[in-house]
């Protein structure tokens, strides 16, 4: 992440994070991850499965088309706008070789998606 992305996240988690909670998503309305017939990198789907796992207010998570593969630096999340809509979005990469995924969280609006995306970044970007 470059130094405007870092202090963008460091001013919202300042300003937001004791105010947005990002709730539990109901058992009943949580579903796997799911992937398209592509070919992915080495780990991806056991990782998009572990960050599905390990954080209860994901409701569930699928791969994205891979156009553009080669830009993926590594492993982050961010939110973007696509189609009038916010999304989070994670994306992986294992040596030369990435892939994206869509992430729904439970009760979803840009404050929360805000609030994902830096703690996902948080926990697996290393």
């Amino acid at each position: 992440m470059n130094a405007i992305g870092q202090l963008y996240i460091t001013s919202f988690n300042l300003r937001y994070s004791k105010e947005i909670i990002l709730n539990s998503c109901p058992e009943e309305k949580r579903k796997e991850p799911t992937f398209r017939d592509d070919h992915y990198p080495d780990n991806f789907k056991p990782f998009v499965k572990k960050i599905w796992v390990e954080n209860k207010w994901i409701q569930t998570c699928w791969s994205l088309d891979y156009s553009k593969q080669k830009s993926i630096k590594g492993t982050e999340f961010f939110v973007r706008e696509m189609n009038e809509e916010n999304e989070l979005v994670g994306t992986f990469k294992s040596k030369n070789f990435g892939a994206r995924f869509r992430i729904k969280i439970y009760n979803e609006n840009l404050e929360k998606l805000n609030l994902a995306a830096y703690r996902l970044n948080q926990k697996y970007n290393n």
